[in-house]
């Protein structure tokens, strides 16, 4: 008869995570401190990054103080600084609604946001999980 080995199927996590969890017992409360803030700008550059790149592509589907997402273009550091904005009240799900994504009253064709919304949806999701 077949034989099956339960540790087939055992959980095998990341090398890497868990020398990082278990460096987080022994170190210092700083210094884990700091390293929880330097992953989480991490993450919230990263997907911030993504959201410039989605506002450069679909600019209706962010609204930035009311306008579009391209309203002003007063250059990179602008988008980056309002995809940055989206992404830590995403991450932390705070949503302060300065900078938000568009809804059926703001832009219409909502069908075109989808990439966006996915996109906000996996972050608030990892923010989730990052604050647990």
């Amino acid at each position: 008869m077949c034989q099956i080995n339960p540790d087939d199927f055992a959980y095998s996590p990341s090398g890497g995570m868990v020398r990082y969890i278990n460096w987080t017992y022994k170190s210092n409360f700083a210094i884990v401190f700091f390293s929880f803030v330097v992953i989480f700008l991490l993450l919230v550059f990263i997907f911030g990054l993504f959201y410039m790149w989605a506002g450069n592509a679909e600019p209706e589907c962010i609204v930035v103080a009311g306008k579009k997402f391209d309203y002003y273009d007063q250059g990179l550091e602008t988008k980056l600084a309002d995809g940055f904005h989206l992404s830590w009240t995403t991450f932390t799900t705070v949503g302060y609604g300065a900078v938000y994504t568009a809804t059926g009253n703001d832009f219409e064709h909502q069908r075109s946001c989808i990439v966006l919304t996915m996109l906000c949806t996996a972050e608030a999701f990892i923010g989730l999980l990052y604050a647990g």
